[in-house]
């Protein structure tokens, strides 16, 4: 059986971790303990490198810098889930969603802990030497597509993996969505999503709330126009 290391940053989470960890105990062995990235960063290394672990569920409020330092530590898969502290928890889902490429995090909605779970069994079940990239055509030729497209591409290439480009989902194969805002398809526990925005969306801070919004409906959800951690986090998950 697969174990899980549960971390947040402080007790007065305990309203959420506790949910998350019933949830877990059906499918893995869980390990938690409260340990902050500000104030016992020692402690949080020490205890990374037990390495005793399958995959980290990570979460924070505020700041919530605990999921990204996990995952810059360890090469274990890291599942962030924010705390809604402030701002309905804006300002923690942007600090778990938005990774510099190469320190991926899987960033969900804390009532949505069960399709971790969900996920782990999909990809055992599917092609692994390929990826179904989702791109609606009405996006398809926006430049930040391109971009975007091009870099996962590339990406793919130097990690072996084969990309194909479709407007649909794949029943066969893992699907990676690039959604923009008015992306109007289902939320699937087959799938990991990334918001894709133009430039001029990328500078309005409004659209950090339409984030939260998507990320609220349920999914896996990766850093803005950031389609390569998703392909890094998911050959993770596959110990690759």
């Amino acid at each position: 059986m697969k174990r899980a290391l549960v971390l947040f940053g402080s007790v007065s989470d305990q309203y959420i971790y506790d949910d998350i960890i019933s949830e877990l105990k059906k499918e893995y062995l869980v390990d938690f303990q409260v340990i902050s990235a500000h104030r016992n960063p020692e402690d949080l290394k020490d205890r990374l490198d037990r390495d005793d672990f399958d995959f980290i569920i990570a979460g924070a409020g505020l700041a919530a810098h605990l999921p990204g330092v996990c995952a810059s530590l360890t090469k274990r898969p890291v599942f962030g889930v924010y705390v809604p502290a402030n701002f309905s928890g804006l300002d923690s889902l942007l600090s778990i969603l938005q990774m510099p490429f190469g320190v991926p995090v899987a960033t969900l909605n804390p009532n949505n802990i069960d399709i971790v779970a969900k996920v782990l069994k999909v990809i055992n079940s599917r092609d692994k030497k390929s990826i179904n990239i989702v791109v609606g055509k009405e996006v398809r030729e926006y430049e930040s597509t391109q971009s975007e497209l091009k870099r996962l591409s590339q990406f793919g290439e130097e990690n072996g993996v084969s990309l194909n480009i479709n407007e649909n989902f794949s029943d066969v194969e893992f699907n990676i969505v690039l959604a923009h805002h008015d992306f109007k398809k289902e939320m699937r526990e087959d799938a990991f999503y990334i918001p894709l925005l133009n430039a001029s969306e990328k500078k309005s801070p409004s659209y950090g709330v339409k984030i939260l919004e998507r990320v609220d409906n349920g999914a896996i959800w990766f850093g803005v126009n950031n389609s390569r951690n998703a392909l890094k986090f998911y050959l993770n998950l596959r110990g690759e």
